[in-house]
């Protein structure tokens, strides 16, 4: 018994909340901020711990969900609940409420409690691609695959395995059985992964056209909508937005996969407008997409605006319709539009909204907007956005949440995170997505681009 007792002692203490010698009437100064924000109910834990300049030596975390309480202590200054508790808690209640004890010079010190929503379920899994975040230079990048629920993450493709070349534009099937993926340098071109096989569209292309970027699948997995885009980067020494990418023309062409036949149409391939950027709706009989009437570049670069517009489908016969309809005029307004996204409910479209040409993602000022089809009302998603770059969003399958990348952390590095819309197309305070570690992303140093749930 006189060994027993100690380690029950020991046991016992660990089990216990702290008795504070400080009650700090504010909120904790969290890093990563997950104060007030909504999760989803299989999201893997969330990791508490306080901004560096606190230098608190431990931190214990008192999780409740209303009917009990889960006590994580850690010793590196990050406390991270088990999966399975964590879980557990998640599973029981809608609201979990967080008291953080910081040990800082000796004391313990107690923050003011803060709540965390918990919603809808989210898809299983997010792919996203990383790399290092600028085009100067770059060097082993890859796509890759996260388990919500957990920390796992594997590889689904890295430019070890092609030679080091460049790669984009990874987009998962519908079904999730499937994606696309383009590849630069000495494996050039557009490919589709399934069941761990490559295989090269090599339809045809029209006179011109040298490569097939954003894909936008078809509901029904045969048909995806590509752009096809003359892209350029120049370097600014003065603008805020430091690196600036170009469209110098661009097009929109439909690849049938079933047959490898690509075709295009008047009304999305022409020299007077630059078409980019498609994106079916659940339905399957529109297609979404930006359109800029063409100015002179590189001279006209800040005067190109595009509106956001669509066109009728048909399946059936995989023909586009004979007349295009606008639905944003952003170039009225001096502003630009991209990176539509369908609700999977066919009602909302995401957008991002910045003040001018195609690529966004290193704009400060772009922000994520949506637009209601139904009314036509469109507002910005305020609760999303950040001083800095908000772009590369997208839906999970039940329209209750979005994924998107932003830089708000440095201006430099693009981070996932997550979001809850709930059914008037209205955002909650998004999260960053959780990682074993507190300094996860900083030690990690690369971008997450395009982070797609599936």
């Amino acid at each position: 018994m006189k060994k027993i007792a100690p380690l029950f002692a020991l046991l016992t203490a660990c089990a216990s909340p702290v008795v504070p010698d400080i009650i700090v009437g504010s909120l904790p100064p969290l890093e990563p901020d997950y104060i007030g924000v909504c999760v989803p109910r299989n999201i893997a834990p969330l990791g508490f711990g306080l901004a560096d300049s606190c230098e608190a030596s431990h931190i214990v975390a008192t999780i409740g969900n209303g009917s009990r309480e889960l006590i994580v202590r850690s010793s590196d200054g990050f406390a991270l609940a088990s999966i399975d508790e964590w879980h557990e808690m998640l599973a029981e209640a809608d609201t979990l409420t967080i008291t953080i004890c910081a040990r800082r010079d000796g004391k313990w010190l107690e923050y003011k409690p803060f709540g965390i929503a918990v919603a809808d379920s989210i898809d299983e899994h997010l792919s996203y691609r990383l790399i290092e975040p600028g085009y100067e230079t770059w060097g082993e990048m890859g796509i890759f695959s996260r388990t919500l629920a957990t920390f796992d993450e594997r590889a689904l493709l890295t430019n070890r395995q092609t030679d080091y070349g460049c790669m984009n534009c990874h987009t998962p099937s519908p079904d999730g059985g499937q994606a696309l993926v383009h590849l630069r340098a000495d494996h050039a071109g557009t490919y589709v992964m399934r069941n761990g096989q490559m295989r090269r569209l090599d339809g045809q292309l029209p006179a011109g056209v040298r490569s097939l970027t954003y894909p936008a699948w078809h509901p029904d997995g045969r048909f995806v909508a590509f752009s096809t885009n003359d892209t350029r980067q120049m370097f600014h020494t003065t603008n805020a937005n430091r690196i600036e990418v170009m469209d110098f023309g661009s097009d929109i062409l439909i690849y049938d996969l079933s047959t490898d036949r690509c075709f295009a149409s008047p009304q999305l391939f022409s020299d007077r407008w630059f078409e980019t950027f498609p994106c079916f709706t659940p339905c399957g009989r529109r297609l979404i997409f930006c359109s800029a009437e063409r100015v002179p570049m590189p001279d006209g670069f800040d005067r190109l605006h595009y509106n956001l517009c669509s066109i009728d489908f048909d399946a059936e016969s995989g023909r586009l319709g004979n007349e295009v309809d606008t639905l944003i005029r952003a170039a009225d307004e001096r502003l630009s539009v991209s990176f539509p996204r369908v609700s999977p409910c066919g009602r909302f479209v995401m957008y991002t909204q910045h003040r001018y040409g195609q690529f966004s993602i290193w704009h400060h000022e772009a922000d994520l907007w949506m637009l209601d089809l139904h009314s036509g009302e469109r507002w910005t998603l305020e609760a999303l956005n950040s001083p800095s770059t908000e772009s590369f969003h997208s839906w999970s399958s039940n329209g209750r949440w979005c994924v998107f990348s932003s830089r708000r952390a440095d201006g430099l590095y693009t981070q996932p995170f997550i979001g809850h819309i709930d059914t008037a197309g209205r955002a909650s305070k998004p999260f960053l997505l959780p990682q074993k570690t507190k300094r996860h992303y900083q030690q990690t140093m690369k971008a997450y681009n395009v982070p797609v749930l599936y």
